[in-house]
């Protein structure tokens, strides 16, 4: 009997893009909590990167109105106070004040921050994470976050692919437009929206994956769609993958996804220096108690040794 050749995954493989990221490039990126997964490993590799500053934005008509240029909104009028502090129906829970005026400073710098930093970014990682759209019943306003308000002063709306587009397609061309060399990465978050209902949870993502491809047809070759959410279901597609909540990916599932992310965008060079930065991570979590012994002295040089050459890889 000749050996059986079973395959028992269906990877997907890795297509490194034409422009490719380099040392030195600028990232920014907003949404989901997966946004903040990618923006973390940047920082962490010593990438620049601006990462989800107004907190975790899940709805794409919420995330559009964020990166939008325009005044505020017309925020002014959703400001609510819960347990002495002051939330903003139109922003995550992250960005909170002792009062409205100090909440209203800090949006406006927030926003001014996140646009220069965009303006001179080398990419934006857009993360949606579901078509599920919670409005507040007084006018019908999308909100970004409930700020554990009562149910009912919401109702649920599963948005349209077209509603999607007329949220996101002019916001996208206003970016481009004032950034013409930045590169848009949109993503569909793996993480599972359970709570809603499996069912709706695929119909969500089924959605906001019709929504991407329609905006890339409308935008043209600076949207680039990364596959993360495919890489978790389709490409592992096993509980192991996942987090003890079921709901989350797992360290391992992350690290996969992340070194697919470099395959995809990042030059070798990029790679190289990242693999660098993560070694230097590494060692600094585990730096030796005894500041007098050897091998703390050791522990030192290297430190110094990667920085030296992360230093130089910069200036390359």
């Amino acid at each position: 009997m000749g050996n059986i050749d079973l395959q028992l995954r269906t990877p997907l493989v890795a297509k490194p893009e034409k422009q490719l990221f380099e040392v030195g490039s600028k990232f920014v990126s907003i949404g989901s909590c997966f946004a903040e997964t990618i923006g973390s490993k940047l920082i962490n590799a010593e990438i620049e990167c601006l990462n989800n500053s107004f907190g975790t934005v899940f709805n794409p008509i919420s995330l559009a109105q964020l990166l939008s240029n325009e005044p505020l909104f017309n925020f002014e009028n959703r400001f609510l106070e819960r347990d002495g502090r002051y939330f903003n129906y139109g922003l995550p829970s992250a960005l909170q004040g002792n009062s409205i005026e100090q909440l209203s400073d800090q949006i406006k710098l927030a926003r001014t921050t996140f646009q220069e930093r965009l303006d001179n970014a080398d990419c934006l990682l857009i993360t949606l994470g579901t078509a599920l759209s919670f409005n507040w019943v007084t006018d019908g306003f999308p909100v970004a976050n409930n700020h554990k308000q009562a149910a009912d002063l919401f109702t649920k709306q599963m948005l349209s692919v077209e509603e999607i587009l007329n949220a996101l397609v002019p916001v996208l061309k206003e970016i481009l437009k004032q950034n013409s060399l930045l590169k848009i990465i949109i993503t569909v978050s793996p993480v599972r929206h359970t709570k809603q209902g499996i069912e709706n949870n695929f119909l969500s993502k089924s959605i906001l994956r019709l929504a991407i491809d329609a905006i890339q047809k409308e935008l043209g070759e600076s949207i680039i769609y990364f596959p993360a959410f495919e890489l978790l279901t389709d490409d592992l597609r096993d509980y192991r993958f996942y987090a003890e909540d079921m709901v989350h990916p797992s360290p391992v599932a992350e690290e996969y996804i992340w070194q697919f992310f470099q395959q995809t965008f990042c030059s070798n060079s990029l790679q190289q220096y990242i693999r660098l930065a993560e070694s230097k991570q590494r060692a600094l979590a585990h730096k030796p108690t005894n500041t007098q012994g050897l091998e703390y002295m050791k522990w030192q040089s290297f430190i110094a040794q990667v920085d030296e050459q992360l230093a130089a890889m910069k200036l390359k």
